[in-house]
């Protein structure tokens, strides 16, 4: 039987992080563990247009030296504070942030 596309994706993700993915045990845990980050990866054929068409005006717009970033803000409603999240491409958070190694970040 042929492995899951979304493993896939993690298996990939992961080696660009230079980590493992941690296997489905069915206990509560990051998909990838990665120096200081726990990543949960979602792996989806279609994503909202206009987020895509945000992370691109982010790229347009960004000067030499800037990394593109589209921050999301949710307004659940009165009472409620507001959550802001940041969206950015793989590739240029991998870039800003840098290498990673075996036990840590690289250089």
């Amino acid at each position: 039987m042929a492995e899951a596309h979304w493993k896939r994706h993690e298996r990939k993700t992961a080696r660009l992080l230079g980590a493992e993915r941690n296997p489905n045990t069915g206990r509560s845990q990051a998909d990838i563990t990665a120096g200081p980050f726990c990543v949960e990866h979602k792996s989806r054929k279609v994503l909202p247009k206009w987020l895509l068409e945000a992370l691109e005006q982010a790229r347009r717009n960004a000067a030499p030296g800037q990394t593109p970033v589209v921050v999301l803000s949710w307004a659940p409603g009165q009472g409620r504070k507001v959550q802001r999240y940041v969206m950015l491409r793989f590739e240029d958070w991998a870039e800003w942030h840098g290498a990673f190694e075996a036990g840590g970040k690289g250089g």
